[in-house]
């Protein structure tokens, strides 16, 4: 055997793995024929079960390249299966309750596995619609707390959503409301492990989901609710800069680029350094917000309080932010020594 044969990787192609995933897509197309509910889930459960089995094969082998190759060429021939312009919908509706969640645990493994996931899930947004995505993703979304490395594995469903968001046509500041207490949540949940590190991409996608509210709010035509859209994006902003505050070093350029684009958008909400420090009540703004239903939704709201104070922290000590705050913080500083009555409020002395 020659030296180059050695070195040779198997191809995926023609392979037992391969053979497996033909098999079952072969028989997904029999899901919009039959009106057997059950020999539909065995057939979503049986290709399920076997993207698991790769995973755990590339999980338990981390150096295997063929293992890994086996595992992105089968996630490649789902994407390209999903994306056939023939596929039913039936079909394409059926895989999409479960294989968000079964593709985003493989994000874990490199960036070409997260961008994977991220491509089939969007195949499903353009074929689902958005709607019945946002309910899809936010269940995928509450599964976090049953898989290894909820960080990564929550980076697809979080992309998905700041898509999906942006997309409904109406009710949306209904649609927002339900689905902000679930993202806050889970957000919440990864970051009090103690374990998890690479939180980066999940606060990229945290502050994509800012703006993708943002851009809704900023079309709202209706005035109201508008403004009730603009007061839950500002519960948050303040939410998701404590929580960024409190995970990622300070000194970091990824920390201080994610406070400036969430100060940009607390700046939109109306939320000046002045108002935070002095009359902002979360309390208040959440019954604004969630009328009878704020007491359920103030968990996944627990940090907002520190996340006002730490916005003006973040703006005293750095003039990036307070720019994309749009704060001048000598002004902001001159009003809190002048004012007697706003200045017992602050809760920093003052000096210089």
């Amino acid at each position: 055997m020659s030296l180059s044969a050695e070195r040779e990787t198997p191809s995926f192609r023609g392979s037992e793995p391969h053979n497996n995933l033909q098999r079952i897509l072969q028989s997904c197309p029999k899901l919009a024929e039959v009106g057997d509910s059950n020999e539909s889930k065995n057939t979503i459960s049986d290709l399920v079960n076997f993207l698991d089995s790769l995973l755990d094969a590339t999980l338990s082998d981390p150096d295997n390249e063929y293992k890994e190759n086996s595992a992105f060429e089968a996630l490649s021939e789902i994407h390209q299966y999903i994306c056939s312009p023939s596929l039913d919908q039936e079909v394409v509706d059926a895989l999409s309750f479960e294989l968000p969640k079964a593709v985003s645990k493989f994000a874990g493994i490199s960036r070409k596995f997260l961008d994977m996931a991220i491509s089939i899930i969007d195949q499903f947004i353009v074929k689902c619609g958005p709607r019945d995505m946002l309910s899809i993703l936010c269940d995928t979304l509450g599964y976090s707390s049953k898989v290894t490395n909820a960080a990564s594995y929550i980076v697809p469903p979080l992309s998905g959503l700041s898509k999906v968001l942006i997309s409904i046509r109406r009710r949306q500041f209904e649609q927002v409301k339900e689905t902000v207490p679930i993202i806050l949540n889970v957000l919440k949940a990864v970051c009090l492990e103690p374990d998890e590190e690479e939180l980066d991409n999940v606060f990229d996608r945290a502050v994509e989901i800012a703006n993708s509210i943002y851009e809704v709010c900023d079309k709202l035509v209706d005035n109201a609710a508008r403004e009730k859209l603009r007061a839950l994006l500002g519960l948050y902003v303040l939410q998701c800069l404590a929580l960024v505050s409190a995970r990622i070093d300070y000194k970091a350029s990824s920390c201080h680029s994610l406070v400036s684009q969430l100060s940009r958008i607390s700046s939109y909400c109306g939320l000046s350094y002045l108002s935070l420090v002095t009359t902002y009540d979360s309390d208040a703004v959440a019954s604004t917000v969630f009328g009878e239903n704020k007491d359920d939704c103030m968990g996944c709201l627990s940090h907002v309080k520190n996340g006002a104070a730490l916005s003006v922290i973040w703006g005293h000590v750095s003039e990036e932010v307070a720019q994309a705050a749009k704060e001048d913080m000598i002004a902001v500083k001159d009003e809190l020594r002048d004012n007697q009555i706003k200045r017992w409020r602050y809760p920093w002395k003052m000096r210089g």
